[in-house]
């Protein structure tokens, strides 16, 4: 995964559940990275719950991969239901 990743920034915006996901996944990319040493936190920190933004370097592949905090991405005000919809059936009765 990280090849296709060499030389791209990678963004999740979201709120702790997405934070949560994107932890996963740095621990995972990181576990893929044969010296550890070459994957760090940007700014330096060590406390990942405070702050807004979090951005990792994989140097080796070039690759950026930041989160932003965004409590509120999306304000759902009416559910619309495509007639193409795969789901259409499902939700039809909601």
């Amino acid at each position: 995964m990280l090849e296709r990743l060499r030389g791209k920034r990678l963004v999740f915006i979201g709120d702790s559940l997405n934070r949560n996901m994107w932890e996963s996944l740095v621990c995972i990319l990181r576990n893929s990275v044969k010296d550890k040493r070459k994957v760090f936190e940007a700014s330096g920190r060590r406390e990942f719950k405070t702050e807004g933004s979090y951005s990792f370097l994989f140097t080796v592949y070039t690759l950026k991969f930041r989160f932003y905090t965004a409590h509120v991405s999306v304000h759902l005000t009416e559910l619309v239901l495509l007639p193409n919809c795969l789901f259409h059936s499902c939700l039809s009765g909601l």
